[in-house]
């Protein structure tokens, strides 16, 4: 009779699940799914995912952007090191341009606020800089491209105009891109925390 009412539960839970949205969802634990995949011999990095993971989560749920997409950027881009510098100029934990930073920081209207709301995490200012304009930048490539998740990652990696002018030119967007495989195999990963 249990396994019948749990096979109830589980169909009417997936029929109706848009109705069931005031529920409270049980969060998610991305450090452990992340520190699953990371090698034993790299302490460092266990130790900046304990430190850059939570914050990452709760910034990505202030800008209404997946934690599961912020947290994979991260690790792909920099893997959690804040100094990471790229020979083109892209900086910090999620790899943003100069030119980029300074656009998302005069556009973005709550990035003052999103930054005292998470000083008390411990993170520097620049860490915190990091996470909240990459996010918010994801956030912005998702609803350039109509919500469509890998065409916001190929642009994040390539730049939006980029995508746009494949697009216009109907050729193929992301079907042979490593940034882009890299980035969904990280999400696939951390998808899968309880």
């Amino acid at each position: 009779m249990k396994t019948l009412f749990f096979i109830v539960l589980i169909a009417t839970t997936n029929l109706f699940a848009k109705d069931l949205s005031f529920l409270p969802k049980a969060k998610k634990n991305y450090v452990k799914a992340v520190l699953t995949k990371v090698p034993s011999y790299e302490t460092e990095m266990k130790k900046q995912v304990m430190r850059y993971v939570p914050v990452a989560q709760n910034i990505a749920h202030d800008l209404h952007v997946s934690p599961d997409l912020v947290i994979a950027v991260i690790w792909i881009e920099s893997h959690f090191k804040s100094e990471a510098r790229s020979k083109v100029g892209a900086k910090g934990l999620m790899q943003i341009m100069p030119k980029t930073r300074l656009a998302m920081i005069n556009e973005m209207k709550e990035f003052n606020l999103i930054v005292s709301k998470h000083l008390s995490s411990g993170l520097s200012y620049q860490e915190l800089e990091d996470m909240i304009l990459g996010a918010y930048y994801l956030n912005k490539l998702k609803k350039r491209f109509n919500n469509n998740t890998e065409l916001a990652i190929v642009a994040y990696n390539m730049g939006p105009t980029w995508v746009s002018k494949q697009i216009s030119n109907n050729n193929p967007v992301g079907k042979k891109n490593h940034y882009l495989n890299k980035v969904m195999n990280k999400i696939t990963v951390i998808a899968s925390a309880e």
